[in-house]
């Protein structure tokens, strides 16, 4: 599983939840294996569970102050502090050993609004201009 780029925005605290979201393992310490959680950002240093068996590595903390948070348009939430995101992003590149890769390519040409990616892709889901 693979999940950089990403922007985690929490204002509150952050924990994890006894029922569908978190299943402790009754026989100890359980481990994840093949799961790449790395370069995202979060708006706090510990919006992330320590608890939680995936932790993020190279984390970027910061407020990308989306344009209208709270708001019901996809386009509510593009990042207005560029500095924070753009080219921000990396590469993503096969698990070792995953045979299958990803179902839509590695390489992704266009944000979730269409837009063309240009150069490194940006934090979060919509490239900046």
């Amino acid at each position: 599983m693979l999940s950089p780029n990403h922007i985690f925005r929490v204002a509150g605290d952050s924990k994890l939840v006894l029922g569908d979201q978190y299943k402790p393992d009754d026989g100890g310490a359980g481990t994840i294996e093949n799961v790449i959680f790395t370069n995202n950002l979060f708006l706090k240093n510990d919006n992330w569970p320590k608890e939680a068996l995936i932790q993020p590595t190279e984390k970027i903390i910061g407020n990308v102050q989306f344009l209208n948070k709270g708001g019901n348009d996809i386009k509510d939430y593009t990042p207005t502090h560029k500095e924070l995101v753009q080219d921000k992003g990396i590469s993503i590149s096969k698990i070792e050993g995953d045979a299958k890769g990803l179902y839509l390519d590695f390489e992704i040409k266009e944000d979730l609004l269409g837009n063309l990616i240009k150069g490194r892709p940006d934090m979060g889901a919509i490239e900046l201009d």
